[in-house]
Protein backbone atom coordinates (compact mmCIF):
# COMPACT_ATOMS: atom_id res chain seq x y z
CA UNK A 1 0.00 0.00 0.00
CA UNK A 2 1.18 3.42 -0.84
CA UNK A 3 2.25 6.17 1.68
CA UNK A 4 -1.17 7.34 3.54
CA UNK A 5 -3.27 5.09 1.59
CA UNK A 6 -6.05 3.32 3.25
CA UNK A 7 -9.51 1.43 3.06
CA UNK A 8 -12.84 3.05 4.27
CA UNK A 9 -15.48 0.48 5.37
CA UNK A 10 -18.85 3.20 5.36
CA UNK A 11 -21.76 2.29 7.88
CA UNK A 12 -23.69 -0.85 6.81
CA UNK A 13 -20.60 -1.87 4.53
CA UNK A 14 -18.64 -4.66 4.79
CA UNK A 15 -14.90 -5.73 4.23
CA UNK A 16 -13.17 -9.29 5.01
CA UNK A 17 -9.37 -9.91 4.59
CA UNK A 18 -9.02 -13.01 4.55
CA UNK A 19 -5.76 -14.30 5.03
CA UNK A 20 -4.10 -11.47 3.01
CA UNK A 21 -1.25 -9.42 4.14
CA UNK A 22 -1.82 -5.56 4.14
CA UNK A 23 1.37 -3.71 4.11
CA UNK A 24 3.30 -1.11 3.55
CA UNK A 25 7.33 -1.84 1.91
CA UNK A 26 9.20 1.62 2.03
CA UNK A 27 11.46 2.08 4.82
CA UNK A 28 10.07 4.61 7.35
CA UNK A 29 6.63 5.39 5.91
CA UNK A 30 3.12 4.28 7.03
CA UNK A 31 -0.26 3.15 5.06
CA UNK A 32 -2.41 4.87 7.01
CA UNK A 33 -4.90 1.79 7.38
CA UNK A 34 -8.66 0.54 7.85
CA UNK A 35 -11.08 2.68 9.37
CA UNK A 36 -14.76 1.67 9.80
CA UNK A 37 -17.85 3.65 10.18
CA UNK A 38 -20.71 3.01 12.21
CA UNK A 39 -23.73 5.04 14.05
CA UNK A 40 -23.52 6.44 17.17
CA UNK A 41 -27.08 5.73 18.17
CA UNK A 42 -27.95 2.39 15.79
CA UNK A 43 -27.06 -1.27 18.45
CA UNK A 44 -26.76 -4.00 16.42
CA UNK A 45 -27.38 -6.16 14.51
CA UNK A 46 -24.96 -4.73 12.61
CA UNK A 47 -25.72 -3.82 9.00
CA UNK A 48 -29.12 -3.29 8.96
CA UNK A 49 -28.82 -0.40 11.56
CA UNK A 50 -26.07 1.53 9.81
CA UNK A 51 -22.55 -0.35 11.46
CA UNK A 52 -19.54 -1.03 9.34
CA UNK A 53 -17.98 -4.14 9.96
CA UNK A 54 -14.91 -4.93 9.36
CA UNK A 55 -13.72 -8.99 9.51
CA UNK A 56 -9.88 -10.18 9.80
CA UNK A 57 -10.26 -13.74 9.48
CA UNK A 58 -7.39 -16.53 10.21
CA UNK A 59 -3.90 -15.74 9.07
CA UNK A 60 -4.20 -11.81 8.13
CA UNK A 61 -1.99 -9.32 8.56
CA UNK A 62 -1.51 -5.61 9.07
CA UNK A 63 2.07 -4.28 8.94
CA UNK A 64 3.19 -0.56 9.21
CA UNK A 65 -0.22 0.52 9.82
CA UNK A 66 -0.58 4.49 10.99
CA UNK A 67 -3.91 3.31 12.30
CA UNK A 68 -4.60 -0.76 11.03
CA UNK A 69 -8.17 -0.07 12.74
CA UNK A 70 -9.97 3.05 13.31
CA UNK A 71 -13.36 2.87 14.57
CA UNK A 72 -15.58 5.76 15.09
CA UNK A 73 -19.28 5.62 16.39
CA UNK A 74 -19.73 1.98 16.80
CA UNK A 75 -17.76 0.52 13.60
CA UNK A 76 -17.46 -3.69 14.27
CA UNK A 77 -14.36 -5.40 14.28
CA UNK A 78 -13.70 -8.79 14.87
CA UNK A 79 -10.16 -10.17 14.04
CA UNK A 80 -9.33 -13.70 14.86
CA UNK A 81 -5.52 -14.81 14.53
CA UNK A 82 -4.46 -12.19 13.01
CA UNK A 83 -0.90 -10.17 13.01
CA UNK A 84 -0.04 -6.48 13.43
CA UNK A 85 3.23 -5.50 13.22
CA UNK A 86 5.17 -2.57 13.62
CA UNK A 87 1.63 -0.84 13.65
CA UNK A 88 0.35 2.10 15.28
CA UNK A 89 -2.90 2.22 17.20
CA UNK A 90 -5.61 0.07 16.61
CA UNK A 91 -8.24 2.74 18.02
CA UNK A 92 -11.86 2.54 19.30
CA UNK A 93 -13.63 6.12 19.70
CA UNK A 94 -17.12 7.50 20.46
CA UNK A 95 -19.49 4.13 20.84
CA UNK A 96 -20.98 3.91 24.46
CA UNK A 97 -23.22 1.31 23.55
CA UNK A 98 -22.13 -2.27 24.11
CA UNK A 99 -19.56 -3.14 21.61
CA UNK A 100 -19.17 -6.45 20.02
CA UNK A 101 -16.04 -5.93 18.85
CA UNK A 102 -13.54 -8.70 19.26
CA UNK A 103 -9.51 -10.03 19.22
CA UNK A 104 -9.27 -12.99 19.61
CA UNK A 105 -5.96 -15.26 19.24
CA UNK A 106 -4.18 -12.02 17.49
CA UNK A 107 -0.56 -10.87 17.87
CA UNK A 108 0.05 -7.66 18.22
CA UNK A 109 4.77 -6.86 17.65
CA UNK A 110 6.92 -3.72 17.92
CA UNK A 111 10.36 -4.58 17.22
CA UNK A 112 13.69 -2.73 16.73
CA UNK A 113 12.28 -1.03 13.40
CA UNK A 114 9.35 0.74 15.10
CA UNK A 115 10.82 3.80 16.72
CA UNK A 116 7.41 6.10 16.78
CA UNK A 117 5.84 5.75 20.33
CA UNK A 118 5.73 9.54 20.43
CA UNK A 119 3.08 9.82 17.54
CA UNK A 120 1.38 6.37 18.57
CA UNK A 121 1.95 5.38 22.54
CA UNK A 122 -0.71 2.41 22.53
CA UNK A 123 -1.03 -0.52 20.69
CA UNK A 124 -4.66 -0.64 21.24
CA UNK A 125 -6.46 2.26 22.20
CA UNK A 126 -10.25 2.97 23.65
CA UNK A 127 -11.96 6.53 24.02
CA UNK A 128 -15.62 6.69 25.18
CA UNK A 129 -16.08 2.99 23.85
CA UNK A 130 -17.65 -0.11 25.48
CA UNK A 131 -17.84 -3.76 25.55
CA UNK A 132 -14.50 -4.80 23.75
CA UNK A 133 -13.03 -7.74 24.57
CA UNK A 134 -9.23 -8.82 23.67
CA UNK A 135 -8.64 -12.39 24.71
CA UNK A 136 -5.62 -14.96 23.85
CA UNK A 137 -3.41 -12.45 22.19
CA UNK A 138 0.10 -11.73 22.77
CA UNK A 139 1.38 -7.85 22.47
CA UNK A 140 5.47 -7.58 22.53
CA UNK A 141 7.86 -4.54 22.28
CA UNK A 142 11.21 -4.21 22.46
CA UNK A 143 12.42 -3.31 26.00
CA UNK A 144 13.62 0.12 25.41
CA UNK A 145 17.18 1.33 26.60
CA UNK A 146 17.07 4.03 29.24
CA UNK A 147 14.56 6.94 29.39
CA UNK A 148 12.72 5.84 25.99
CA UNK A 149 8.98 5.50 26.17
CA UNK A 150 8.16 2.41 24.69
CA UNK A 151 4.18 3.06 25.36
CA UNK A 152 0.87 0.82 26.13
CA UNK A 153 -0.27 -2.61 25.03
CA UNK A 154 -3.69 -1.55 25.99
CA UNK A 155 -4.94 2.01 26.62
CA UNK A 156 -8.49 2.93 27.61
CA UNK A 157 -9.98 5.93 28.45
CA UNK A 158 -13.79 6.30 30.18
CA UNK A 159 -13.76 3.02 28.36
CA UNK A 160 -15.50 -0.60 29.36
CA UNK A 161 -13.24 -3.65 28.18
CA UNK A 162 -12.32 -7.00 28.67
CA UNK A 163 -8.44 -8.33 28.42
CA UNK A 164 -7.93 -12.29 29.19
CA UNK A 165 -5.54 -15.05 28.84
CA UNK A 166 -3.51 -12.95 26.73
CA UNK A 167 0.65 -12.20 27.32
CA UNK A 168 1.99 -8.46 27.54
CA UNK A 169 5.23 -8.21 27.80
CA UNK A 170 8.00 -5.35 27.99
CA UNK A 171 5.73 -2.06 28.12
CA UNK A 172 6.42 1.02 29.85
CA UNK A 173 2.19 0.38 30.77
CA UNK A 174 1.27 -3.16 29.99
CA UNK A 175 -2.75 -2.09 30.51
CA UNK A 176 -3.90 1.58 31.30
CA UNK A 177 -6.92 2.68 32.22
CA UNK A 178 -8.04 6.47 33.26
CA UNK A 179 -11.47 7.51 33.59
CA UNK A 180 -12.35 11.40 33.52
CA UNK A 181 -15.03 12.43 36.87
CA UNK A 182 -15.16 8.88 37.22
CA UNK A 183 -17.53 7.63 34.51
CA UNK A 184 -19.81 5.04 36.50
CA UNK A 185 -19.48 3.17 32.45
CA UNK A 186 -15.88 2.89 32.76
CA UNK A 187 -14.29 0.08 34.07
CA UNK A 188 -12.26 -2.95 33.05
CA UNK A 189 -11.82 -6.61 33.98
CA UNK A 190 -8.23 -8.26 33.52
CA UNK A 191 -8.32 -12.01 33.91
CA UNK A 192 -5.80 -14.64 33.28
CA UNK A 193 -3.01 -12.69 31.89
CA UNK A 194 0.57 -13.00 31.73
CA UNK A 195 2.38 -9.97 32.10
CA UNK A 196 6.46 -9.68 31.95
CA UNK A 197 8.94 -7.35 32.55
CA UNK A 198 6.51 -4.06 32.13
CA UNK A 199 7.41 -1.21 34.05
CA UNK A 200 4.25 -0.41 35.12
CA UNK A 201 1.92 -4.14 34.88
CA UNK A 202 -0.95 -2.98 35.41
CA UNK A 203 -2.94 0.91 36.37
CA UNK A 204 -6.28 2.10 37.10
CA UNK A 205 -6.65 5.51 37.56
CA UNK A 206 -10.20 6.47 38.84
CA UNK A 207 -12.44 3.56 36.96
CA UNK A 208 -14.48 2.21 40.15
CA UNK A 209 -15.45 -1.32 40.14
CA UNK A 210 -12.74 -3.23 38.09
CA UNK A 211 -11.82 -6.84 38.21
CA UNK A 212 -7.97 -7.86 38.33
CA UNK A 213 -8.19 -11.60 39.20
CA UNK A 214 -6.02 -14.50 38.50
CA UNK A 215 -2.63 -12.73 36.44
CA UNK A 216 0.88 -13.87 36.71
CA UNK A 217 2.71 -10.11 37.12
CA UNK A 218 6.68 -11.46 36.45
CA UNK A 219 9.76 -9.25 36.01
CA UNK A 220 9.46 -6.08 38.02
CA UNK A 221 12.21 -4.15 37.77
CA UNK A 222 13.20 -5.70 34.59
CA UNK A 223 11.87 -3.18 32.22
CA UNK A 224 14.95 -0.22 31.35
CA UNK A 225 12.89 2.64 32.20
CA UNK A 226 14.06 4.33 35.65
CA UNK A 227 11.68 5.31 37.98
CA UNK A 228 8.76 3.02 40.33
CA UNK A 229 8.62 -0.31 39.26
CA UNK A 230 4.67 -2.19 39.78
CA UNK A 231 2.98 -4.71 39.33
CA UNK A 232 -0.60 -3.25 39.80
CA UNK A 233 -1.41 0.42 40.54
CA UNK A 234 -5.19 1.80 42.12
CA UNK A 235 -5.63 5.83 42.27
CA UNK A 236 -8.56 7.25 43.74
CA UNK A 237 -11.09 3.55 42.78
CA UNK A 238 -13.15 1.85 45.01
CA UNK A 239 -15.22 -1.00 44.53
CA UNK A 240 -12.32 -2.92 43.12
CA UNK A 241 -11.71 -6.96 43.04
CA UNK A 242 -8.39 -7.90 43.47
CA UNK A 243 -7.95 -11.51 43.91
CA UNK A 244 -5.63 -14.78 43.04
CA UNK A 245 -2.93 -12.76 41.47
CA UNK A 246 0.79 -13.54 41.33
CA UNK A 247 3.59 -10.66 41.36
CA UNK A 248 7.17 -11.44 41.17
CA UNK A 249 10.23 -8.65 41.35
CA UNK A 250 13.44 -8.93 40.43
CA UNK A 251 14.93 -6.93 43.47
CA UNK A 252 13.89 -8.77 46.95
CA UNK A 253 14.28 -7.43 50.29
CA UNK A 254 15.60 -3.60 50.61
CA UNK A 255 18.02 -3.79 47.87
CA UNK A 256 15.70 -1.66 45.06
CA UNK A 257 13.26 0.72 46.69
CA UNK A 258 11.12 1.17 43.38
CA UNK A 259 9.85 -2.06 43.20
CA UNK A 260 6.28 -2.25 44.17
CA UNK A 261 3.64 -5.21 44.05
CA UNK A 262 -0.03 -3.39 44.28
CA UNK A 263 0.17 0.14 45.06
CA UNK A 264 -3.17 1.34 46.52
CA UNK A 265 -3.37 5.31 46.10
CA UNK A 266 -6.53 7.48 48.17
CA UNK A 267 -9.00 4.03 47.55
CA UNK A 268 -11.65 5.96 50.33
CA UNK A 269 -13.66 4.95 53.49
CA UNK A 270 -15.55 2.56 51.26
CA UNK A 271 -15.07 -1.20 52.49
CA UNK A 272 -12.30 -2.78 49.83
CA UNK A 273 -10.31 -6.18 49.89
CA UNK A 274 -6.81 -6.67 48.65
CA UNK A 275 -6.76 -10.77 49.08
CA UNK A 276 -5.68 -14.04 47.97
CA UNK A 277 -2.83 -12.50 45.99
CA UNK A 278 1.42 -14.00 46.05
CA UNK A 279 4.14 -11.11 46.62
CA UNK A 280 7.58 -12.28 46.14
CA UNK A 281 11.41 -10.72 45.31
CA UNK A 282 9.83 -6.92 45.92
CA UNK A 283 10.77 -3.89 48.58
CA UNK A 284 6.79 -3.47 48.78
CA UNK A 285 4.43 -6.34 48.30
CA UNK A 286 1.62 -4.19 49.20
CA UNK A 287 2.25 -0.10 49.62
CA UNK A 288 -0.64 2.32 50.79
CA UNK A 289 -0.64 5.84 50.61
CA UNK A 290 -3.12 8.55 50.75
CA UNK A 291 -6.92 7.93 52.17
CA UNK A 292 -7.61 4.33 52.23
CA UNK A 293 -9.58 4.46 55.65
CA UNK A 294 -13.12 5.34 56.88
CA UNK A 295 -14.18 6.65 60.32
CA UNK A 296 -15.43 3.41 61.50
CA UNK A 297 -13.33 0.63 61.65
CA UNK A 298 -14.18 -2.35 59.28
CA UNK A 299 -14.16 0.74 56.66
CA UNK A 300 -11.52 1.34 54.13
CA UNK A 301 -8.73 -1.03 53.19
CA UNK A 302 -8.15 -4.62 54.57
CA UNK A 303 -5.28 -7.16 53.32
CA UNK A 304 -6.62 -10.80 53.58
CA UNK A 305 -5.59 -14.00 52.70
CA UNK A 306 -1.97 -12.91 50.97
CA UNK A 307 0.91 -15.27 50.87
CA UNK A 308 4.42 -13.16 50.98
CA UNK A 309 6.37 -16.00 50.01
CA UNK A 310 9.94 -14.78 49.64
CA UNK A 311 12.71 -12.20 50.15
CA UNK A 312 9.92 -8.64 50.13
CA UNK A 313 11.61 -5.70 52.27
CA UNK A 314 7.99 -4.85 53.31
CA UNK A 315 5.34 -7.18 52.91
CA UNK A 316 2.72 -4.11 54.08
CA UNK A 317 3.91 -0.80 54.05
CA UNK A 318 1.36 2.37 54.91
CA UNK A 319 1.62 6.06 55.22
CA UNK A 320 -0.33 9.11 55.09
CA UNK A 321 -4.13 8.48 56.63
CA UNK A 322 -3.65 4.52 56.50
CA UNK A 323 -6.09 2.06 55.96
CA UNK A 324 -8.62 -0.14 57.85
CA UNK A 325 -8.22 0.13 61.39
CA UNK A 326 -9.20 -3.16 61.95
CA UNK A 327 -7.51 -5.63 59.81
CA UNK A 328 -9.71 -8.58 60.34
CA UNK A 329 -12.29 -9.07 63.66
CA UNK A 330 -12.49 -10.80 66.22
CA UNK A 331 -14.57 -13.33 64.62
CA UNK A 332 -12.41 -13.34 61.36
CA UNK A 333 -8.78 -13.93 61.16
CA UNK A 334 -6.70 -12.03 58.43
CA UNK A 335 -4.94 -14.97 57.49
CA UNK A 336 -2.27 -13.04 55.93
CA UNK A 337 1.05 -15.11 55.24
CA UNK A 338 4.27 -12.99 56.39
CA UNK A 339 7.55 -13.57 54.21
CA UNK A 340 9.89 -13.11 57.91
CA UNK A 341 12.27 -11.33 55.95
CA UNK A 342 12.97 -7.82 57.28
CA UNK A 343 13.89 -8.02 60.91
CA UNK A 344 13.30 -4.23 61.09
CA UNK A 345 9.32 -4.29 60.41
CA UNK A 346 9.18 -5.80 57.53
CA UNK A 347 6.10 -8.04 58.21
CA UNK A 348 3.73 -4.72 58.80
CA UNK A 349 5.07 -1.65 58.55
CA UNK A 350 2.59 1.34 59.27
CA UNK A 351 3.72 4.49 58.97
CA UNK A 352 0.52 6.45 58.76
CA UNK A 353 -1.50 8.55 61.47
CA UNK A 354 -4.08 6.05 62.71
CA UNK A 355 -3.57 2.96 64.93
CA UNK A 356 -4.32 -0.50 62.90
CA UNK A 357 -5.35 -3.51 65.52
CA UNK A 358 -4.44 -6.84 63.29
CA UNK A 359 -6.64 -9.66 64.29
CA UNK A 360 -4.27 -13.07 63.29
CA UNK A 361 -4.40 -16.73 63.70
CA UNK A 362 -1.78 -18.27 66.37
CA UNK A 363 -0.02 -20.01 62.95
CA UNK A 364 3.31 -18.53 63.49
CA UNK A 365 3.50 -17.91 59.13
CA UNK A 366 0.42 -15.64 60.05
CA UNK A 367 1.78 -14.13 63.11
CA UNK A 368 3.88 -10.99 62.85
CA UNK A 369 7.01 -11.74 64.86
CA UNK A 370 7.83 -9.16 67.50
CA UNK A 371 10.38 -6.56 66.00
CA UNK A 372 9.33 -7.59 62.44
CA UNK A 373 6.12 -5.19 62.91
CA UNK A 374 5.17 -1.22 64.01
CA UNK A 375 2.02 0.53 64.42
CA UNK A 376 -0.15 -2.11 64.70
CA UNK A 377 -1.83 -4.11 67.96
CA UNK A 378 -1.47 -8.08 66.98
CA UNK A 379 -4.31 -9.63 68.34
CA UNK A 380 -4.66 -13.50 68.15
CA UNK A 381 -8.48 -14.96 67.26
CA UNK A 382 -9.56 -18.37 66.70
CA UNK A 383 -8.80 -19.20 63.46
CA UNK A 384 -11.96 -21.92 63.37
CA UNK A 385 -14.47 -19.17 63.95
CA UNK A 386 -12.26 -17.76 60.33
CA UNK A 387 -15.55 -16.10 58.06
CA UNK A 388 -13.32 -14.81 55.26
Amino acid sequence: MPNGASFTVEPGGRLTVDGAKIYNNCDGQYWKGIDVGGTAQAQFPLLANGQGFLKLNDGSALERAAFPIQVIQGGLVIATYTDFINCGQAAFYDYERNSLSQFGHCNFTRDNSFIDYGDWPSQVFFRNATGITVSDCSFRTINADGNADNGMAIEAYNSSFTASKSDIEGYRVGIWGYSWMKDPSSKFTVKQCTLTDNRVGIANWANNNIVIEDNFIQGIGNHNQPGDHRGLTLRNCTGFRVEGNTFIGTGGGLENPNLIGIWAVNTGSESNEIRDNIFEKLYAANQAEGNNTGELAPDGLQYLCNKNIDENGFDFLVFDAGIAINQGSEEGATKNVFSHFNAAFGDFNNQSSGAINYFHTDVDEETPWEGYFVGIEPMVTDEETDLF
